[in-house]
């Protein structure tokens, strides 16, 4: 683990997460894709060790424990990753060309190897991300000796793949011991896999080649949930389940499939690399029996087959697939097995910047849906070029960041809520039954480093308070202004202007009043008094708080 630890760091796939210095508590670390932490209710208290886990199918790859040390924690946040390569077709070349055990290397088990050879080939099945490699060889080989290629299989031959480099491994390699490898260039995107020891030294065991890719996702995340009674599988953005105790017809296969929500395998997958995923799935689970495709005849001509034969059960010959004896045709009303598809439900756990407030309510992001609001720590405010979406490929588009005021910290506000707003600004918000007295919005003075006065909170009574204080105030510095005035004016007219102001105060204090009173009382009387909105009261008393 120190080995993993030291070699993700040199790396650099690791982001630091820092506090406040001036606090010894800590922000919240941030979690990676596909992640997430738990244990802790609303801070992270200096000494606390927050722990991190990763969603169903997916591997922790770093430190699984940070701890909070003075205001910051002691190590990155691990990532999330998904082994690409498991369980994937491998060939390898022995002395005597016999291919010997090679799926061994690719069951995620560290204690079962491969016969000894010196090249393996694993083909993906579909374009990955790969971020790191992780080997186990079940003998030692002498530095320089191992070298990994990362590239794409080709339609012309599936023997001559078109390979770039990923890294050669430098050092020499004990039995058993477990080496990451990181790509020189980064992102290494490809489906096909090559790891070779230089002749000149042998054939060796490999016991483990582990592909960690950061795109694609488990079918945990991309398939609904359902039918217990079938193996789901998710690739190239697309949920498949595989019925693989009933063989039915084909419409009832068609059935089956429209009344989970999903459609039957069809033409969206006759291009080559899904027939190739199709029949490596087929072969693993089915055992090489065939199943169901509903096509019609343009697309069985792209397969090869230019019969007469439809998917329609009044032609009496339909199409099927298997890993044996590849494209053919079967009476439609045989019993064959069934692969329904569907569209993906979820991405998974989006990304959740360092500094996050509200990373305990964020779970899976659905399709279609955007991740928006952000909200950070106090001290900090969001920055995204575009809020996270969950496209329907399954992929998350966008991203967020929580960045430092450079004025620290935003000013406290006794039952307030604040939230920022862009990277100069703060507003704020009183808790229910309390008024803003003063500007919501405070700014951040760059060239002094200084927030601008901050507002307060006051309730009804205090907000009138003031205000009759303000206007009694103006009304004694303005009394002889007032008396002059009155002087040339009628004691009828003197009377009736002194009755109207005294009529439009009385009327603010019976709807103040009236308000305090009403608040109390049961929604089912409000709504048949039919009160005017909330807002309208809360319009006048900010109007008062801001005429103090």
């Amino acid at each position: 683990m120190r080995k993993l630890l030291f070699l993700l760091t040199l790396c650099e796939i690791f982001e630091y997460s820092k506090a406040d210095a001036n606090d010894s508590s800590c922000h919240f670390p941030g979690s990676p894709k596909h992640g997430f932490l738990s244990g802790f209710a609303e801070n992270f208290p200096n000494g606390s060790v927050a722990k991190f886990a990763c969603s169903p199918g997916y591997d922790l790859l770093g430190p699984e424990n940070l701890t909070c040390v003075s205001g910051k924690w002691d190590l990155g946040a691990p990532l999330c990753v998904r082994d690409v390569a498991l369980g994937k077709p491998l060939k390898q070349t022995e002395p005597f060309g016999i291919d010997f055990k090679s799926e061994l290397a690719v069951d995620g088990n560290d204690t079962t190897c491969t016969g000894a050879a010196n090249h393996w080939s694993i083909d993906l099945l579909e374009y990955s991300t790969i971020t790191i490699l992780r080997l186990v060889f079940g003998s030692k080989v002498p530095a320089n000796a191992v070298s990994i290629q990362i590239g794409e299989k080709t339609a012309r031959s599936s023997e001559d793949p078109h390979m770039s480099m990923c890294s050669v491994i430098e050092r020499e390699i004990q039995a058993n011991e477990i080496y990451f490898v990181k790509c020189r260039s980064q992102p290494t995107f490809g489906s096909y896999i090559r790891v070779d020891v230089d002749p000149k030294h042998g054939f060796v065991p490999l016991c483990t080649v582990k592909a960690y890719a950061s795109s694609g996702l488990s079918h945990e995340d991309a398939c609904p949930q359902g039918n217990k009674d079938t193996i789901k599988d998710a690739f190239n953005g697309t949920c498949f389940e595989f019925h693989y105790i009933e063989s039915v017809s084909i419409s009832d296969a068609r059935s089956i499939c429209y009344n989970a929500g999903g459609y039957l395998i069809g033409g969206a997958y006759t291009d080559q690399r899904a027939l190739d995923y199709l029949k490596w799935r087929g072969e693993t689970i089915f055992l090489g029996s065939p199943f169901w495709l509903d096509l019609n005849l343009t697309e069985a001509a792209k397969l090869g087959n230019r019969t007469e034969a439809s998917n329609d059960s009044s032609s009496g010959a339909c199409y099927v697939l298997s890993s044996r004896s590849g494209f053919g045709r079967s009476e439609c009303q045989s019993p064959n097995h069934v692969i329904c598809a569907y569209n993906v439900v979820t991405c998974g756990r989006p990304h959740l910047p360092r500094a996050f407030h509200d990373w305990q309510v964020i779970g899976k992001l659905k399709t279609g849906r955007s991740l928006r609001n952000v909200g950070c720590s106090e001290g900090y405010y969001p920055e995204a070029n575009e809020p996270p979406i969950c496209e329907p490929s399954g992929e998350i588009r966008g991203n967020v960041e929580c960045h430092k005021f450079k004025c620290g910290r935003q000013p406290s506000v006794k039952d307030a809520f604040s939230w920022a707003q862009s990277n100069s600004s703060v507003d704020y918000s009183c808790m229910r039954g309390k008024f803003v007295k003063g500007d919501s919005r405070v700014y951040c003075d760059e060239a002094t480093s200084q927030w601008g006065v901050a507002p307060s909170c006051r309730t009804l009574i205090e907000v009138l308070n003031d205000w009759f204080n303000t206007v009694g105030d103006k009304a004694a510095n303005g009394s002889h202004y007032v008396l002059e005035r009155f002087q040339g004016i009628s004691v009828i007219s003197r009377i009736a202007i002194l009755s109207a102001v005294a009529a439009v105060l009385a009327l603010v204090i019976l709807a103040s009043l009236y308000r305090i009173w009403f608040s109390g009382k049961p929604k089912e009387l409000r709504g048949a008094l039919r009160l005017e909105s909330r807002r309208d009261l809360i319009g006048i008393a900010d109007s008062l708080s801001n005429c103090s």
